[in-house]
């Protein structure tokens, strides 16, 4: 005998889902990706250097930068 409920319409569905569902909770959460200001500024700072031929205008933008922190 069957029991009539309707969550036993498709038992192999919801197995799959409640596998499914308890594999995503019982997965760790991954930390936030942070960065460190140096990190920051050295990725601006290839981003510039990629536009720039002329190393002084990149020095004068570092000079600004360590002078602003």
């Amino acid at each position: 005998m069957r029991p009539s409920s309707m969550f036993m319409e498709e038992p192999r569905l919801q197995n799959q889902f409640r596998s499914d569902f308890i594999r995503q909770i019982s997965q760790c959460p991954q930390p936030e990706p942070f960065t460190l200001m140096m990190d920051e500024l050295h990725r601006q700072l290839n981003e510039e250097v990629r536009f720039r031929n002329d190393p002084t205008s990149v020095k004068d933008d570092m000079v600004k930068f360590f002078r602003r922190r």
